[in-house]
């Protein structure tokens, strides 16, 4: 399902369809999740709880939990990480 959103050929009609209407992930919505700096829409499947759980904070308040909980700062190699294409 994840890979439709990345896919703009050769997609089956059904797939095509789903997409418009939203039963998964429409690669529109799927391109949020890709712009800098890659801290939102981590839904990846239908995506229906992209804004719920933007609205309630609950990305960045998990971050915060993990880093209180383990000391390590959460997407602290993220430039590290993109550099290893």
């Amino acid at each position: 399902i994840h890979k439709w959103s990345h896919t703009y050929f050769d997609l089956p009609l059904l797939v095509i369809w789903m997409q418009e209407w939203h039963i998964v992930l429409p690669r529109r919505h799927h391109r949020i999740h890709h712009v800098a700096p890659h801290e939102t829409y981590f839904c990846i499947t239908t995506g229906w709880l992209n804004w719920p759980l933007e609205k309630l904070h609950f990305w960045s308040t998990l971050e915060t939990v993990i880093e209180a909980l383990t000391g390590c700062k959460p997407r602290a190699d993220d430039l590290k990480w993109a550099q290893k294409r």
